[in-house]
């Protein structure tokens, strides 16, 4: 499974990259927007920090706009991932990149039939958004469940990276599911790694290790 930060912020870049085993950076305007900096300028420091994937998600409401600022931002990336949110001109720019050799996602799916085109356009990835369709009243692991079932019947080899993720359970689900990729949050990222009994234990390891060592000196 492939594992993603959501972030633009340099610092939470850097400290997941410093763990080594992380496969990129996953973007979106929105993301960028918050770190007050020219979009362009903060993809190629953030390239710079990421030996893995880099994605951006391009703006350009027609196709060839899109096409335009996709190969741009691509051209800024080692190893880019270019995202474009889900319609027809969508579609058609996708389908362009794709044949540029370009690793592309569809964004914004929320429907099988989204996910249809979307693979059949030459998306490498979809990405379903959990906590938004959660927040209508569906389900989004039922949704990646359905997709997952129809993309094994096409034969399609369409990835589906779990989005919006809003906690550590949702990671759990997810990966019970066995999704192709997952990206979320710094502080979700965080909360993984954490546990109050994981802290309790750690301390009282510690605590017994130096009184052993206060009495002897000596390991």
């Amino acid at each position: 499974m492939e594992l993603y930060l959501d972030t633009g912020n340099l610092e939470h870049i850097r400290s997941g990259m410093e763990l080594g085993f992380l496969d990129g950076i996953t973007t979106n305007p929105s993301i960028l927007a918050k770190e007050k900096k020219a979009p362009m300028e903060l993809l190629k420091e953030i390239d710079r920090i990421v030996p893995g994937k880099v994605w951006y998600q391009v703006t350009g409401r027609t196709a060839a706009d899109m096409i335009r600022e996709a190969r741009e931002a691509a051209s800024l990336c080692k190893r880019p991932v270019i995202k474009f949110p889900m319609s027809m001109d969508s579609l058609q720019a996708l389908h362009a990149i794709s044949k540029d050799g370009i690793e592309t996602n569809m964004t914004l799916v929320y429907t099988p039939g989204q996910a249809v085109l979307a693979a059949k356009a030459g998306a490498v990835y979809i990405s379903p958004y959990l906590g938004r369709i959660d927040d209508v009243g569906a389900s989004g692991l039922a949704f990646v469940r359905e997709v997952r079932e129809m993309y094994r019947t096409l034969g399609f080899e369409t990835k589906i990276i779990a989005a919006s993720i809003r906690g550590t359970q949702h990671v759990v689900d997810a990966a019970k599911l066995g999704v192709d990729a997952m990206t979320m949050s710094y502080e979700v990222f965080r909360d993984l790694a954490v546990h109050p009994l994981t802290e309790k234990g750690s301390r009282q390891f510690a605590d017994d290790w130096e009184a052993l060592l206060g009495e002897s000196g000596t390991i």
